[in-house]
C-alpha cells in the first residue's frame, strides 16, 4: 500500500522523523514492513523511524514482543534508518460504572507521549489500526466471557461481563487527526484484518510473528482501592489465565485473528 509520508501540517516541508505506533499485534508489524518498503521505494531513506510502543504494567508481555520486531524489522532492512523502540510504562486500570467503564491513567499517558513527541520534532506518527471486520461477520462469533454459558449472551449471573460490539465503531477511523504540533495517520484505517492478512503476505512478513505477537486483550489485572477488573478481563481469581503469555479465544480481538489469519 502507498503511504503518505509527508508534513501534514505543511506538504512542502521535509520530513526527517516518522514515529510508528507498535501494539504488539499483527497489524502494526504488517504496517512497519510496508512502512520500511514505502520508504525505500519513496526513496526517503534520510528519514528516521521512532517505534513508540504503550506498555501496560499489568500486561508487560508486549514489550519483549515489541523488541523483537523492532530488531526482526531492522535486520531486514538495512538500508532504512530506525531507533531503538521507546517505551511507555503505565499501570492502567479500569472503573467499572453504571454507564460502562472507564480506563485510568490514559490521559497521564497521552500527555507523556505528546511531550515526548514534541520535544523530538517528530511531526508524523503512523498507527496502523484497522476498524471492525463487517457486522454480519461479528455477529456470528461466539463472543462469551469465561463462565458464561456458550452463545454470546454477554452475561454472567444476569450481570454484562463483556463489551458489547453492538456499541463499537463500525465505521472507518479518521484517516488523520491533528495535534498540536503532529498528526496522527492511519492509513489502514478504513481496512479490516484481512486487508492486514493481504499485506501481511505482500511484503513476506516471517509467519512466525502470526504466533509470536498477541492479538488478545483480555487480560487478568490486579485490583486497586474500591476498583474491580475491567469487563473485558478474566476475574481475578480466574486459574487458567495470568495476563503473561497465550489468548482467551473468546474476545474479539482473538475471533478477529482466526478470521483472517485462522487462527488464534
Amino acid at each position: 500500500m502507498e503511504l503518505k509520508i509527508t508534513n501534514n501540517y505543511n506538504p512542502d516541508s521535509v520530513i526527517d522523523r516518522i514515529g510508528i505506533l507498535l501494539s504488539g499485534g499483527l497489524d502494526s508489524v504488517a504496517g512497519f514492513y510496508n512502512l520500511c518498503n514505502e520508504l525505500i521505494r519513496q526513496d526517503k531513506l534520510d528519514v528516521t523511524v521512532v517505534p513508540f510502543h504503550y506498555v501496560d504494567t499489568q500486561y508487560p508481555v508486549t514489550e519483549s514482543i515489541v523488541n523483537d520486531v523492532v530488531t526482526t524489522v531492522k535486520a531486514s532492512f538495512p538500508s532504512v534508518t530506525i531507533s531503538d523502540a521507546k517505551i511507555f510504562n503505565f499501570d492502567l486500570d479500569y472503573v467499572i460504572h453504571r454507564m460502562g467503564w472507564t480506563c485510568l491513567n490514559m490521559a497521564e499517558r497521552d500527555q507523556k507521549f505528546d511531550e515526548y513527541v514534541q520535544s523530538n520534532d517528530i511531526e508524523n506518527v503512523v498507527n496502523f489500526r484497522t476498524m471492525l471486520p463487517p457486522r454480519e461477520v461479528w455477529k456470528k462469533w461466539s463472543l462469551y466471557a469465561a463462565g458464561e454459558p456458550e452463545g454470546g449472551t454477554g452475561k454472567l449471573n444476569g450481570r454484562r461481563t463483556i463489551t458489547g460490539l453492538a456499541d463499537t465503531r463500525n465505521t472507518p477511523h479518521p484517516e488523520y487527526v491533528r495535534k498540536d504540533s503532529y498528526s496522527v495517520y492511519s492509513p489502514y484505517a478504513a481496512k479490516t484484518k484481512m486487508y492486514v492478512k493481504e499485506m501481511f503476505n505482500e511484503y513476506n512478513v516471517p509467519e512466525r510473528f502470526v504466533d509470536d505477537t498477541r492479538s488478545c486483550t483480555r487480560v487478568m489485572r490486579k485490583p486497586i482501592t474500591n476498583h474491580k477488573p475491567g469487563p473485558d478481563t478474566f476475574p481475578i481469581d480466574h486459574p487458567d489465565f495470568d495476563g503473561t503469555a497465550g489468548a482467551c479465544g473468546e474476545c474479539y480481538h482473538c475471533w478477529e485473528k482466526k478470521w483472517a489469519f485462522g487462527k488464534i
